[in-house]
């Protein structure tokens, strides 16, 4: 395992991929200053955003965990999925089919390296912002936790997704439309009641509710974590965290198990 981490790493170093989060970090902290800024008319006094403390804590919050769900974890799937096409490479695969550990091993040690340094690159820069809307708008809320885990969760989803279709199709372009793909169905199953209502067959019914508690909803953990930050609900909806676990660590066995029949 820390031989492929630091192969990993090297290949994120090479891929100059932390800058990109860097960049993406900076434009965070001038958005910050920025905002830090604007005054807002108060009656007979004008006052700065940092001047609401509670309700700018909870919406710096809210808004770094719209960019993580909308930015931060689509660039991570962006940007590894190139990573186990490079690695089946012929040369590469070679070289690591020559060590001393087994495929199901080299698989699942690749796929978590890159989830690791993926999310701590996205969990770094979400970090940093947030403590610059603490220094310059007076908002700290523990809140960004719920964050920290929907990125978590969703990026570990993710690249299961993306080691499955690297292992199947060998092309990144290939692993972006799987991804999309199963994107795409996960927001059509979201839908599952209003497909009832227009199709009103039982079957089509069926079928939909079935395959909504199979594949993951990231979604709905969004929707999830948005109503615990702004405090709207203490209620969480156990199935799209189950569910959304349970497919991703069957994907990978279902992945090292190709991976293991397959000729390279």
């Amino acid at each position: 395992m820390k031989g492929i981490l630091f192969d990993s790493l090297t290949e994120v170093r090479h891929r100059k991929v932390v800058w990109i989060f860097v960049a993406l970090t900076v434009l965070g902290i001038l958005a910050v200053i920025g905002a830090s800024a604007i005054e807002i008319s108060m009656g007979a006094e004008d006052a700065t955003i940092g001047d609401l403390s509670s309700e700018v804590s909870i919406g710096i919050v809210f808004v770094l965990t719209w960019i993580s769900h909308k930015i931060l974890i689509p660039l991570t799937v962006l940007l590894s999925a190139g990573v186990i096409p490079n690695m089946l490479t012929k040369g590469r695969i070679d070289f690591y089919l020559s060590k001393p550990v087994t495929r199901s091993s080299l698989l699942v040690s690749k796929t978590l390296a890159t989830w690791m340094i993926y999310t701590i690159l996205a969990v770094a820069s979400l970090i940093v912002v947030w403590l610059s809307g603490a220094i310059f708008l007076d908002g700290l809320s523990s809140r960004i936790f719920y964050t920290i885990a929907l990125i978590v969760v969703s990026t570990f989803c993710w690249v299961s997704v993306v080691c499955f279709a690297g292992v199947v199709t060998q092309r990144t372009p290939t692993v972006l439309a799987i991804v999309f793909a199963t994107f795409m169905i996960q927001w059509g199953l979201s839908q599952r009641e209003l497909i009832a209502f227009m199709t009103d067959n039982e079957v089509i019914t069926y079928t939909v509710d079935t395959l909504y508690y199979i594949f993951p909803k990231t979604g709905e953990l969004y929707d999830n974590t948005q109503s615990w930050v702004m405090g709207t609900s203490r209620k969480f909806e156990m199935v799209p965290l189950f569910t959304t676990l349970a497919f991703s660590v069957v994907l990978m066995f279902v992945t090292s198990h190709i991976f293991k029949r397959k000729n390279y």
